[in-house]
């Protein structure tokens, strides 16, 4: 048995911090199971929990993903959720969910897993789901009080594992959930640097290089599958908005998607919805 198959079947914060890489990480919170981890740190950020807190769960009975849609979160996967407290108006942190991904895709990488990124809040591997982001704030136009960011991943695959979903075990023989936390954790607090610093630009290299979307022709719906529109992605801007090449032609135009579901052209199930699970329950 490996040194990381002896991770504990409860997330425990020391052996997570024993792996972590990065000073940002203060306070560790959690690591059995929880309704939601995005709940938890919400809790804890009204009650004054500072900068640099994370809540750990090995299962969440009450998960959430976009749109505030349930999720199902087992055993095998690893829920985090991030307590920050940017020094920016809401209005500047809109790419940040495809910073984290991009940033938690890169740690993940560097274990041997081609992980890639998918707009607007997906991680894949190998064409299936391996985890998602959710964020989640409080503030005003001006101030951003309090944000959350949440990460579930698969790690390991479940007596009845979803079909859509990939697991990172199947990429990182004999990865531990100690070791895969600290890796999100990572990730979190490289992204959340490089964009405070040199805003979307300070990642788009890292984005740019996982993004399995461009050049690809999809069809974005809204939550109630309206179609938004249809057309070429062309890659995302500064605010992390999809940009897709409609038309052709004379007609033809950009536009910027600030939210939806995204499915490739002839497809039928939208896969643009990993919220605190990594599993897809799409249908």
């Amino acid at each position: 048995m490996s040194a990381r198959d002896k991770t504990p079947a409860v997330l425990l914060p020391a052996e997570v911090r024993r792996h972590l890489r990065t000073s940002m990480w203060v306070r560790l919170e959690g690591g059995g199971a929880t309704g939601s981890t995005n709940a938890d740190a919400a809790v804890l950020a009204r009650a004054g929990a500072p900068h640099g807190t994370a809540v750990l769960a090995s299962r969440q009975d009450a998960g959430r993903g976009r749109f505030g849609r349930e999720w199902v979160s087992p055993e095998g996967g690893v829920y985090v959720s991030a307590l920050l407290r940017p020094a920016l108006p809401p209005a500047s942190l809109t790419a940040l969910p495809l910073a984290i991904a991009a940033g938690v895709a890169e740690e993940l990488a560097g274990l041997g897993a081609d992980v890639r990124v998918k707009w607007p809040n997906d991680l894949v591997l190998d064409g299936g789901k391996l985890a998602g982001v959710l964020l989640e704030m409080s503030g005003d136009a001006e101030r951003t009080e309090w944000l959350v960011a949440g990460v579930g991943l698969n790690v390991r695959r479940p007596r009845e594992a979803l079909s859509s979903a990939a697991y990172l075990e199947d990429a990182v023989a004999g990865i531990g959930c100690g070791e895969a936390t600290a890796r999100v954790l990572d990730g979190i607090a490289s992204a959340y640097d490089r964009l405070l610093e040199a805003g979307f630009e300070g990642v788009r290299e890292t984005y740019e290089a996982r993004d399995v979307l461009r050049g690809l022709e999809v069809r974005a719906a809204d939550a109630g599958g309206r179609q938004l529109a249809r057309g070429r992605v062309a890659g995302v801007d500064e605010k992390g908005r999809l940009l897709l090449v409609t038309g052709v032609g004379p007609a033809e135009r950009t536009v910027a998607l600030a939210a939806g579901d995204v499915t490739l052209t002839g497809e039928d199930v939208p896969c643009g919805d990993i919220g605190d699970a990594g599993g897809c329950r799409c249908r």
